[in-house]
């Protein structure tokens, strides 16, 4: 891969693989030097195909749908993404952290469709959606390692962040977008673009102090 010769990594990749079968990264590689050809039909025929056999490898489907994302194939990412976004029926019991950060993921690229394809309203409701299971997901995390606290206070800033922008932009409700850039900022503090966010806001509101 280093010295631009994705069609040898491949192959190196797929004889890895014939020796560790149940390595999903080894599949997600292949499939991401796939997409670096250039040769999209061909990467989106791999991921369908490698997720026949590994049907719950999340890894492999968020690197479909953002392939798609990046195709314009709105519909078809829809179409994958949406069973991973739903939440799980009440008789199965409550869903797992891993399963939620899982899920927060799919409804991240969800929203950027729906962004990319312009529905406002949809993408406002699956950040929200999104932000209400990253509550619930760092509150579970907080027995964790510092490192999975940290990423997921990443995480619900960048949720933040981004319906802060959008309160900001589509709906105009300054009061809503504060509260989403400070929500943000007490996840992760030192997060500069909700700072410097929150700061435009202000100083166009004329609260310099």
């Amino acid at each position: 891969m280093r010295i631009q010769a994705p069609e040898a990594a491949v192959e190196a990749f797929k004889q890895a693989l014939e020796l560790n079968p149940q390595d999903m990264g080894l599949a997600a590689k292949i499939g991401r030097a796939l997409v670096s050809t250039h040769d999209y039909q061909r990467a989106i025929n791999y991921y369908k195909d490698a997720l026949k056999s590994s049907p719950r490898s999340v890894d492999l489907l968020h690197d479909l749908a953002k392939l798609l994302i990046k195709l314009r194939k709105f519909d078809e990412a829809i179409r994958i993404l949406g069973p991973h976004a739903e939440a799980p029926n009440a008789s199965s019991g409550l869903e797992d952290t891993t399963h939620s950060m899982q899920r927060i993921q799919s409804l991240l690229l969800l929203a950027d469709v729906h962004e990319e394809s312009h529905n406002a309203v949809a993408m406002k409701d699956t950040l929200m959606e999104a932000l209400e299971l990253q509550r619930k997901v760092n509150d579970g995390t907080r027995d964790y390692g510092p490192d999975m606290v940290a990423e997921q206070k990443k995480v619900m800033t960048t949720i933040c962040f981004r319906l802060g922008k959008f309160a900001e932009g589509e709906d105009k409700n300054d009061d809503s977008a504060t509260g989403f850039y400070r929500e943000a900022l007490k996840a992760r503090p030192e997060d500069e673009p909700s700072m410097q966010a929150l700061c435009n806001l202000y100083i166009r509101r004329g609260d310099r102090e």
